[in-house]
C-alpha cells in the first residue's frame, strides 16, 4: 500500500536547514518521485510485512544474533523517521503528517530503511498536537507494541532506541538559533523532567542519562541495544551501559 507522494513543503530547502550536526540528516526525507522500494509504515504493524521486510535484514547475521540483529533493524528505522522530522517540525515549523498511515519508508534491497516520505506538506493541529498524537501515539507506541509481539525485542529495549533519536534530534535543534520555541516545548516535553508536563510519563524517560565519568560528562543510554552482539558492527562506545562493551572498545 503506497501514501499520496506529495512529500516536500513547497519550497523547503532541506540541504540548507540540515547543515552542522544535522547534515547527516540530508537524504533522510524523500521526495515524490524517489524510486526505491517502499512500504507504508502502517504495513509494518502485521507479523506477514514484519517478516518480509525485516527477516532479509537480519539474515545478515546467524540465527543465534537475530533479537540484536532485530533491535539494530529498529536503530535504522527510528534513525530515519525521528531525527528529520523533529527537525522540520523544530527548525522549520513545518506541520507534518507523521501517523503510521501517513509515511511510507523506503527501503533498501534487503530492508534497511533509509529515508521517510511523507503523504503532505502539512497537517493540521499545533506542534504538541502532532508529536503526541502524530508522532507518538499514532506512529512509535503503536509500532513499538507491533515489533514487540512479532520478535522477542523487549518494549523497553525498543523505546530506548527511538529515545537514542529524539533526545540526540530535540539537543541538537535546541542549540539552532532558528528554532521555534512552542515547537521546542512540545517537543522537550517528552524527555525533560523540568518540563511543565513531567517527562516521567514519556515512554522516553530514564532512557538517556548525562553522567559523570571520571571527571567527564557523559551521554548514556539505559538499556543496551545488543548492537556489540553483530559482527562487523561497531559499539556505540561510551553511549553504551555495559562496562564491559566500553572497555572493549568496539
Amino acid at each position: 500500500m503506497s501514501v499520496g507522494r506529495t512529500a516536500r513543503a513547497p519550497g523547503l530547502d532541506l540541504g540548507a536547514l540540515l547543515t552542522g550536526d544535522l547534515a547527516v540528516l540530508q537524504g533522510k526525507v524523500a521526495g515524490p518521485d524517489d524510486p526505491r522500494p517502499a512500504v507504508q509504515s502502517a504495513d509494518l504493524m502485521t507479523p506477514t510485512m514484519l517478516d518480509r521486510v525485516v527477516t532479509p535484514f537480519a539474515a545478515r547475521w546467524p540465527t543465534d544474533a537475530r533479537v540484536a540483529a532485530v533491535s539494530f533493524w529498529t536503530l535504522k528505522y527510528f534513525g530515519t523517521v525521528i531525527p528529520p522530522t523533529v527537525a522540520l517540525v523544530v527548525l522549520a515549523g513545518q506541520h507534518l503528517p507523521m501517523r503510521l498511515a501517513e509515511t511510507e519508508i523506503l527501503l533498501s534491497a534487503d530492508g534497511e530503511p533509509e529515508a521517510i516520505r511523507y503523504a503532505g506538506a502539512t497537517a493540521p493541529g499545533t506542534p504538541d498536537d502532532l508529536l503526541s498524537e502524530g508522532l507518538m501515539a499514532g506512529h512509535l507506541g503503536p509500532l513499538v507494541a507491533a515489533l514487540a509481539g512479532w520478535s522477542r525485542v523487549s518494549p523497553r529495549l525498543l523505546w530506548g532506541n527511538a529515545a537514542h533519536y529524539y533526545e540526540w534530534a530535540v539537543r541538537v535543534a535546541a542549540a539552532r538559533p532558528e528554532a521555534d520555541r512552542a515547537a521546542l516545548a512540545a517537543a522537550r516535553r517528552w524527555i525533560d523532567p523540568q518540563a511543565p508536563e513531567a517527562a516521567d510519563a514519556s515512554p522516553f524517560a530514564g532512557h538517556i542519562r548525562y553522567l559523570d565519568d571520571a571527571g567527564t560528562p557523559v551521554r548514556r543510554r539505559k538499556v543496551c541495544c545488543l548492537r556489540y552482539r553483530l559482527a562487523g558492527v561497531d559499539t556505540c562506545g561510551s553511549l553504551c551501559p555495559l562496562p564491559k562493551v566500553r572497555q572493549a572498545g568496539r
